[in-house]
């Protein structure tokens, strides 16, 4: 059985940037939240007659 890196109780403190709309990064290493689905920042959604960059979106408006 593997052992995790941090203790339960252990604080994990950082400024985290968005990635995008269900994944962010902290100190260089990129954490999928689970239970989360988000488009992917490059993804464009298309509907009739329209296109409409909600990977971008879903980045911008996801809480940080």
């Amino acid at each position: 059985m593997a052992a995790s890196a941090f203790a339960a109780d252990d604080p994990i403190v950082g400024q985290t940037s968005r990635v995008d709309g269900d994944t962010i990064e902290l100190h260089g290493t990129r954490i999928q939240l689970s239970g989360t689905d988000a488009p992917e920042r490059d993804q464009v959604c298309v509907g009739a007659g329209w296109d409409e960059p909600c990977g971008r979106q879903s980045a911008f408006f996801s809480p940080p």
